[in-house]
């Protein structure tokens, strides 16, 4: 028989062996965990630089080691999040270009949507983007026309828009797709964050 654990963090561990004959086994076992927190950020690069450790540190002074502590800013989102922000593969992201990686900066960057949509589908601009909005679970949009009907709304946007409509409108045909032209959109981030901000969003065909 095996017996399995899963997200054990470093430490000595002691193991007590018990049969079924009544016999009682005991050993110790050290565990070196590469990332402890299970966030997708190593021990050595939680202090901010690249393999240089730091991982001991603590940003946030709660008591908990970077390495051991899923939001190690005390911003409210978890580092997971943070270190890879805009999604490319590429961590250690600063989207306020201080050199303090966000997942150790406490200040939230204000988001940039994108101004411009071609629902082509070719790979590019395909679907509207909030880079950075994965941060933010439950972020409120809501898009009008420039006659100020409402033709999208989302609670918890995902970037998914890609030019179709979800709310009845006269805009729209049996596909919901809307016509090429100006739109307004408002959006109200989620999370822990009270950040609002509207725009502008043009649909080239």
């Amino acid at each position: 028989m095996t017996d399995t654990l899963t997200g054990l963090t470093s430490n000595l561990y002691i193991i007590t062996v018990l049969d079924t004959n009544g016999n009682i086994a005991t050993d110790t076992a050290i565990v070196v965990s590469a990332d402890e927190d299970c966030d997708g950020i190593a021990n050595v690069d939680e202090g901010g630089i690249a393999g240089a450790g730091g991982g001991m540190t603590d940003t946030d002074g709660d008591g908990i080691p970077n390495q051991q502590d899923t939001d190690s800013d005390g911003d409210g989102i978890s580092d997971a999040l943070e270190f890879d922000a805009d999604g490319d593969g590429i961590g250690f992201d600063d989207c306020d270009n201080d050199g303090i990686p966000n997942f150790l900066d406490p200040d939230i960057c204000e988001l940039e949507a994108a101004t411009v949509l071609t629902p082509d589908n070719d790979g590019n601009n395909d679907y509207w983007t909030i880079p950075g909005i994965a941060q933010f679970p439950g972020t409120h949009v809501v898009i009008y026309s420039r006659l100020g009907l409402k033709v999208y709304e989302n609670t918890d946007y995902q970037n998914d828009f890609d030019g179709r409509s979800n709310e009845a409108t006269y805009l729209n045909n049996a596909d919901e797709i809307l016509p090429s032209g100006t739109y307004f959109y408002y959006v109200r981030m989620g999370g822990s964050s009270i950040q609002e901000f509207n725009g502008y969003l043009y649909i080239n065909r």
